[in-house]
């Protein structure tokens, strides 16, 4: 607001009738140059506020504050993303009884497995399992079972 001031005061010899639509002008001008200085910024991680501080890393990253939050978000989208690919693997007529992955690939790091409910050992035989849960390409699983419904993520 001083910058603003003392710009008016140094252009008020050079006024006329139209010296107050220059001022208006500048006056904009700067209140856009001055707001819009934090945009574009890059945030910064450390391996440091990764530990300490995960919740403002959340926070500046997605707008979300609360890990939880976003973790339930996470969750949410992924068993919608499953339901999905359920009923397009059912409507095609495929057979799912042995409980097979429904996706590899389901979101990015997500990956979802067809269930018994309750679980059965063939749930847990590999060729019955998402590879890419059990190789470490993906962190996070949701299981739905043979009719749809959520079984549980992590």
């Amino acid at each position: 607001v001083t910058f603003i001031i003392t710009i008016n005061i140094s252009f008020q010899k050079y006024t006329n009738k139209k010296g107050m639509k220059i001022k208006v002008l500048l006056a904009c001008t700067m209140c856009l140059l001055l707001s819009a200085c934090t945009l574009g910024q890059k945030i910064v991680n450390t391996a440091n506020q990764v530990g300490s501080d995960t919740g403002t890393l959340v926070n500046k990253a997605t707008g979300v504050a609360d890990t939880a939050t976003l973790k339930a978000a996470d969750i949410a989208f992924a068993t919608a993303r499953a339901k999905e690919f359920f009923n397009a693997l059912q409507a095609q007529g495929e057979d799912i009884s042995n409980g097979p992955c429904l996706s590899e690939n389901l979101t990015t790091g997500w990956v979802a497995d067809l269930v018994h409910n309750p679980r059965q050992p063939i749930d847990d035989q590999p060729a019955n399992e998402c590879q890419n849960y059990l190789n470490g390409t993906a962190k996070h699983f949701v299981e739905i079972d043979l009719t749809g419904k959520f079984v549980r993520a992590q």
